[in-house]
């Protein structure tokens, strides 16, 4: 009787365990809209550029880095800028991601982000 106690009590550590992980976990992320990033990643000073033209089309890479977060945005055009896709990569594992080939999905929707990054905007 006293090992069926005894694996009752491992098994409410275990799963109290794991709700408060994934409470924390939670609370560690926040919802942006894909333009928003876009537009966070654009005009921070710490975002790296590269231009590049191929067959007339100028298409635009941009890549921030916060913290242990990198945000990546890929564009077309010069003057009015198309988003073609945004990740947010944290610790090396995709978050959020919007592709605009995905029809399913626009810029007004939102997508995950840590929870520091909203902060920031």
């Amino acid at each position: 009787m006293n090992s069926l106690t005894d694996n009752i009590k491992n098994w409410a550590k275990d799963t109290a365990g794991k709700v408060k992980q994934r409470l924390e976990d939670h609370a560690a992320y926040s919802k942006m809209k894909v333009e928003e990033v876009a537009e966070m990643v654009l005009n921070h000073e710490s975002t790296e550029h590269k231009r590049h033209e191929y067959v007339g089309v100028v298409l635009h890479d941009y890549h921030l880095r916060l913290g242990d977060t990198d945000l990546i945005l890929e564009t077309k055009g010069d003057a009015a800028l198309y988003i073609l896709e945004c990740k947010v990569i944290q610790r090396g594992h995709l978050i959020g991601e919007f592709q605009s080939w995905d029809k399913r999905k626009n810029v007004l929707d939102s997508m995950r982000v840590p929870a520091f990054i909203k902060e920031l905007d």
